[in-house]
């Protein structure tokens, strides 16, 4: 396999969505979802990210998909060419490559993560793939060392991988076994081509050299070498792929014209942050760069707000985070419905607001010791009402006791609430204990009432 200096050479790529290699390369990996769980064909995944490389460039997007594409037909030498490819964007490309958003690019990255996981599970190494898994590890630790300076490795979870690939190289050099990893079925390893990311399919008999420039450029590029074929075949794809780009680009402007936001845009928008108000350090920072004319120009615009927003918040009802967290459940589960992070995420939400519920025998302290009270107090009168009859003083200790045993358990939250205000009252300053019983009290009971109101 050798390197060629003539072919064609790819920058840096845009939005893929517009070309038919994506659409078919989206319905390929949907299968990974599927409930019928048919076999995905990775060899087309791989092929279909080539022609992307080519037609469209090289972007995050295809080359995440590339990479656990590569991985699963090269095994561990596929897995190095791909984390190298993403390296170089990440390091070299970060400002320009596609998608712009961050948290677009956070959600491909721990996506490849997890399913680069799985197939490390499958991927067999020997002593003679040291090589490969010292380069495999280093270009992880490259892509790590990127996100951790934009304080986004903590989001993606790559650090989880590179450890466990620097783990199996250190097991390995100490090891006399041929194998530290076989799993069924197994994963090919490595092998000698270790100066290129390149590859070799089905359907071509000529081998594919991906490179990474390295110039000191403003705008570094991503290189794919090919062999050169026949010139009848070259005119002939050029020309094929003029008019094919024609056809798509053309369909691309009709579809956008009547599309104004994309699937993900519009979903990620129920997502953001809530807003919360400047702490006072912030104020005063804005105080000092400012003058009295810019404040009071910025005034009336800011408190009419202010006041919209105070009405908003007025008029939320109680149960209002236990219900957006449903609704952003809801229209994931219903756009993916066989999702298993979909289901996680919904179990760890159910299971986090029962953590943080009022357990369901506290509800009954008031009124069972309601019932003993009135139990005790018609005793009582029969006791009275009956000559000659009457109730010890032992007996009556143990109904006392049996009635202040539901009251004692836990203190209702009007009982607390009149705690702290007695303490406000007689100047005391209010203990933080019994405040943060009292706040505990009441997210516990609205998230007992919400998980009531779901059996509705």
């Amino acid at each position: 396999m050798s390197l060629m200096t003539t072919g064609h050479r790819v920058s840096t790529g845009g939005d893929p969505r517009g070309f038919t290699e994506f659409t078919a390369l989206r319905d390929e990996l949907d299968k990974l979802h599927h409930p019928a769980r048919p076999d995905v064909d990775w060899l087309r995944i791989e092929q279909l990210c080539l022609a992307l490389f080519r037609r469209n460039g090289v972007e995050l997007h295809t080359a995440v998909d590339f990479t656990l594409a590569r991985a699963r037909v090269a095994g561990l030498a596929g897995l190095c060419e791909g984390v190298e490819l993403i390296a170089a964007l990440v390091i070299q490309q970060w400002a320009v490559f596609w998608p712009r958003p961050t948290h677009a690019r956070v959600a491909l990255l721990a996506g490849l993560c997890e399913r680069l996981q799985q197939v490390w599970r499958m991927i067999r190494v020997d002593y003679g793939d040291l090589a490969l898994l010292y380069r495999a590890d280093r270009g992880m630790e490259t892509i790590c060392d990127a996100l951790r300076t934009l304080e986004l490795n903590h989001l993606c979870k790559l650090d989880i991988l590179r450890q466990t690939i620097h783990d199996t190289a250190l097991r390995l050099e100490h090891t006399d076994d041929s194998s530290i990893r076989a799993d069924s079925p197994p994963l090919p390893g490595g092998s000698n081509h270790l100066s290129a990311i390149s590859s070799m399919t089905e359907w071509e008999s000529e081998p594919l050299i991906y490179i990474a420039e390295t110039k000191n450029q403003a705008h570094p590029r991503i290189h794919v070498a090919e062999l050169t074929p026949p010139r009848w075949k070259a005119w002939q794809g050029f020309a094929a792929g003029i008019f094919i780009t024609a056809l798509t680009v053309a369909g691309c402007m009709l579809i956008q014209r009547h599309s104004a936001e994309t699937l993900d845009q519009t979903l990620l928008a129920t997502t953001q942050p809530l807003p919360a108000a400047l702490p006072s350090r912030r104020i005063n920072v804005l105080e000092q760069h400012h003058s009295p004319a810019e404040r009071a120009q910025a005034k009336p615009a800011v408190i009419q707000a202010t006041g919209a927003r105070l009405e908003q918040l007025a008029g939320l009802p109680p149960l209002w985070a236990h219900r957006h967290g449903d609704g952003l459940l809801a229209q994931v589960r219903q756009l993916w419905p066989y999702s298993e992070r979909i289901e996680r995420l919904s179990a760890d939400w159910r299971r986090q607001r029962l953590a943080n519920a009022t357990p369901e025998e506290e509800l009954a302290n008031f009124f069972l010791a309601r019932t003993r009270l009135e139990q005790l107090g018609q005793q009582l009168n029969q006791l009275e009402q009956s000559k000659g009859r009457y109730m010890t003083v032992s007996a009556l200790k143990t109904a006392v006791f049996s009635i202040q045993q539901p009251l004692h358990r836990a203190l209702p939250l009007e009982e607390l609430l009149r705690q702290y205000h007695e303490q406000i009252q007689t100047g005391e300053e209010p203990s933080p204990v019994l405040r943060q019983q009292i706040e505990r009290r009441f997210s516990q009971l609205l998230n007992r009432f919400a998980l009531m109101t779901d059996l509705e």
